[in-house]
């Protein structure tokens, strides 16, 4: 199993160097992921250090999703979304995933 904190440096790195995508981009998508994880932790009972990729499922998808939105503007919780996507996308061609937890 992968480890879920080890996916996310992958995914931003990836991003930064292969993708090009700009710094600013790469911190606001670090700071997503890293409350997806944290969210993740709570619903789990377990340090982050200890999440695999497969705790990342429909419903913790979607319950981070309800937090956020409560918590952050539309387009905020929007951008987060995208992360998400964009980062199960890149789980799932690299096989740590295998099925979409955001359809």
């Amino acid at each position: 199993m992968t480890s879920l904190q080890v996916a996310i440096d992958d995914f931003l790195r990836v991003l930064a160097v292969e993708e090009n995508v700009s710094a600013n981009t790469v911190r606001a998508y670090a700071a997503d992921l890293n409350q997806l994880a944290q969210s993740l932790a709570a619903r789990a009972g377990t340090p982050i250090e200890k999440l695999t990729c497969a705790t990342l499922d429909r419903d913790a998808v979607r319950a981070f999703m309800v937090e956020r939105l409560k918590s952050a503007k539309r387009s905020s919780a929007a951008r987060k979304l995208s992360a998400v996507k964009r980062f199960t996308r890149h789980l799932l061609r690299s096989g740590a995933l295998g099925i979409d937890p955001c359809t």
